[in-house]
């Protein structure tokens, strides 16, 4: 068994982006802690922080999207349907 706590993250981007519980060798756990107005692929559209649990496998480093945006900034154009 593998515990981690929430309190003792490093997010991505420093203050937003993903925190990882745990990484590799075969999946990745983690947390995305995402303010009011805020974007992490999903919208925050409300008025109170939302935290989201997601589990990607299998583990590759490579499997990223990186979107040219930062907190603050307008929500960039959704890609095509």
């Amino acid at each position: 068994m593998y515990r981690s706590n929430q309190r003792d993250l490093t997010y991505k981007f420093g203050e937003y982006g993903p925190g990882y519980l745990a990484r590799g060798p075969r999946i990745d756990v983690g947390v995305i802690v995402c303010d009011p107005g805020e974007m992490h692929y999903l919208v925050n559209r409300g008025d109170a922080v939302w935290r989201a649990v997601f589990v990607r496998a299998p583990h590759d480093p490579a499997d990223t999207i990186q979107v040219a945006w930062l907190p603050g900034q307008p929500r960039p154009p959704a890609g095509d349907p």
